[in-house]
């Protein structure tokens, strides 16, 4: 096994796992995803894919910051959702009147990967793929659309962010993420992935 990987479960041994509505992790193969990669013609960051290997669909604390990792059999799904939600958060940002037009351009440019508190959204920037660090940029948007760039390397994301006090230093989507929230968190739920839709 490489570093990379052994980093990741070096951090796994380091929290708490709970499951739910499953016994294990739902984790994707490298090979699912560079097939889902393709289909979507994306480029997803070498973190992001190792955690998906690791750990799998999940959400830290109790739906702090919950991450959606790809899934080939729900492709068509995730690709509609992820458009839902950009378009879903582009109308209501409107709504604010200290609203950043800018945000509007980054979440035309974005993936979501995840969605925490009081709908906080999380984003891969995808015009800063750099293939040196093989990363891109991670912003948080709150949901009056402030944009927080956290991060640019996705193990560091979930290490300091997630799971340690990074988020303090964005004092006001530290305010929103914590209301009431248990901070830091040293804990990851598994959950399953998309549910197939019924009939």
């Amino acid at each position: 096994m490489n570093y990379q990987l052994e980093r990741w479960e070096k951090l796994l041994r380091q929290i708490e796992i709970r499951f739910e509505r499953t016994d294990k992790f739902t984790t994707v193969t490298a090979s699912d995803l560079e097939q889902f990669e393709s289909e979507m013609q994306i480029k997803l960051p070498v973190g992001y894919k190792e955690f998906c290997q690791m750990f799998g669909n999940g959400c830290f604390g109790e739906s702090f910051v919950c991450i959606d990792c790809p899934s080939l059999q729900y492709l068509r799904i995730q690709s509609i959702s992820n458009s839902e939600i950009i378009e879903a958060a582009k109308s209501l940002f409107r709504l604010n009147p200290d609203y950043d037009p800018t945000v509007q351009e980054l979440l035309g440019n974005a993936y979501v990967f995840g969605l925490g508190v009081s709908g906080t959204i999380f984003i891969f920037d995808l015009r800063t793929y750099d293939q040196t660090d093989e990363q891109y940029d991670v912003y948080a948007i709150d949901d009056d659309g402030h944009a927080y760039k956290v991060d640019r390397d996705f193990y560091s994301f979930i290490e300091n962010f997630c799971l340690g006090t990074a988020l303090e230093n964005f004092q006001q989507l530290f305010r929103i993420m914590t209301y009431e929230m248990e901070y830091p968190v040293n804990r990851f739920t598994a959950i399953p992935g998309i549910q197939e839709p019924s009939d």
